[in-house]
């Protein structure tokens, strides 16, 4: 049998101590002399069938938003206001796959999860944060986003236009009512991808975070999370 090599290492006090190395790697799990444990990731993924319960408004940043906030912060001139097309509007709002479907930011639903954490007791936002994470459907054409894809349901009949385009009348930040122009999917659904640690949570706790996720938090403009509304009823979903 070969025997277990040795280490030697003095103390403060002169005395020599003789160690041996740190164990090797197990099957399931990693030990090491000074008692720290480290579990091999039991990595899931749990699909689920959400349908809409609120309408669903999205609003992408355009490319010609971007470029005058990038001229005013490189302090070009100022071009002129270009006059609004409402259908333009509308349609740079949406989040667009290559293949022309509709999506919405995967990181929405993380973020509408992590929020409905607020409502549970052992867990923080901080540590939902690393728990899990949700599986993109592919990236939108503009900007290069991951997608989760938004579904057009089958009760929706041929011939009917959707997304809609809405109209709202919001107030910028210098207190001035403006038009703006968004799509608005009603009905809609969504398969939801979410991958977790199974090691750390459970996928009936996953299930039923994105379920609280549906009934409080929502995803997108006017949800009830949003830290600027204060009457958001939109975005909100139930699972199946």
């Amino acid at each position: 049998m070969a025997k277990t090599a040795t280490r030697k290492r003095i103390v403060s006090n002169g005395e020599v101590v003789t160690t041996t190395p740190t164990n090797r790697i197990k099957s399931d799990k990693i030990v090491t002399t000074q008692g720290i444990t480290i579990p091999r990731p039991q990595l899931q993924v749990l699909e689920v069938k959400i349908i809409g319960r609120a309408p669903l408004v999205t609003h992408a940043w355009d490319q010609k938003a971007k470029e005058m906030m990038l001229n005013k912060q490189q302090k070009k001139a100022r071009a002129p206001r270009e006059e609004k097309d409402p259908v333009a509007c509308f349609k740079a709002a949406m989040y667009r796959f290559p293949d022309g479907g509709h999506g919405v930011p995967a990181t929405g639903f993380k973020a509408a999860m992590v929020d409905a954490c607020r409502l549970c007791d052992g867990i923080t936002m901080t540590l939902a944060k690393l728990l899990f994470w949700i599986e993109s459907d592919g990236r939108s054409v503009a900007e290069g986003k991951d997608l989760v894809r938004i579904l057009r349901p089958a009760s929706v009949p041929k011939g009917v236009e959707w997304p809609r385009m809405r109209e709202d009348t919001p107030r910028n930040d210098n207190g001035n009512p403006d038009l703006r122009y968004r799509p608005e999917y009603n009905p809609w659904e969504a398969v939801v991808r979410v991958g977790f640690n199974a090691g750390k949570i459970s996928g009936e706790q996953v299930y039923n975070l994105l379920m609280l996720a549906g009934i409080h938090c929502g995803i997108c403009e006017m949800r009830p999370s949003s830290p600027e509304s204060k009457t958001g009823s939109y975005g909100l979903w139930e699972c199946h």
